[in-house]
C-alpha cells in the first residue's frame, strides 16, 4: 500500500471533519504492507473552509512500528482554516513538511511545520495575522512588514493529537468541490 503524492483541494465549505492529504491509522506499517508515505499535498483556495484541522499528512497510532508523517505540503492561499499541520505523528518523526501561506486566509488556530522542530518550514508571503505558530525550524518572510504571528515558539512543542480515529478525508479516497 501507499499513502504518498496525493493531492487534495479545498474550494468549498467541509464542515464535517478534518482534512488528509495522506492518512494512516495502525502504526505497525509493516502489518498494513504500507511500503512508501509522504509528498501528500492539500491546497485551501479562496471560499474553501475546512471544518476542523487541515494535515498534510497524519500518522496515527503505534502498535510497535514507528510512524513517520514526513515531506508533506500545505497550501493555503485562502479561505478558513483552524489549526494546520503540514505533518503530523502520534508516536514518530514529522520532519521536512512545509506550510505556505499567501493571499488572505482567515487563520484562527495554530499553525504547526510539523511534529517535531527539525526541518520543518513555515513560508509566509503575505501579512495575513497567525494567531501562533509552533515546530518550524525555517520561517521565511516573502514579503515587506511585520510579522503578523501573535505567538511564535522557537522550540520544540509536541501537541497531543487524536488518540482515536476521527473523521477523515483521504486525499485519495474523497472528492471536494470543484471550482466552477
Amino acid at each position: 500500500m501507499v499513502i504518498k503524492n496525493n493531492i487534495v483541494h479545498i474550494y468549498a465549505a467541509v464542515s464535517d471533519g478534518s482534512i488528509y492529504g495522506g492518512y494512516a491509522e495502525n502504526g505497525d506499517l509493516s502489518g498494513l504492507n504500507i511500503t512508501e508515505r509522504g509528498g501528500n499535498t492539500v491546497y485551501l483556495h479562496t471560499g474553501g473552509s475546512a471544518g476542523s484541522t487541515i494535515y498534510g499528512e497524519w500518522a496515527g497510532h503505534s502498535f510497535g512500528g514507528m510512524d513517520r508523517a514526513d515531506s508533506n505540503q500545505v497550501f493555503i492561499s485562502g479561505g478558513t482554516a483552524t489549526d494546520v499541520h503540514g505533518g503530523f505523528s502520534n508516536y514518530g518523526n514529522a520532519t521536512g513538511n512545509t506550510v505556505n501561506i499567501s493571499g488572505s486566509p482567515a487563520l484562527s488556530g495554530t499553525i504547526y511545520g510539523g511534529g517535531a522542530f527539525t526541518g520543518n518550514t513555515l513560508n509566509k508571503d503575505s501579512g495575513v495575522n497567525i494567531a501562533s505558530a509552533f515546530n518550524s525550524e525555517f520561517i521565511n518572510f516573502g514579503y515587506d512588514g511585520a510579522a503578523n504571528i501573535t505567538t511564535l515558539n522557537a522550540s520544540p512543542h509536541r501537541r497531543p493529537g487524536p488518540k482515536s480515529r476521527p473523521d477523515r478525508y483521504p486525499g485519495s479516497q474523497r472528492h471536494l468541490s470543484q471550482p466552477h
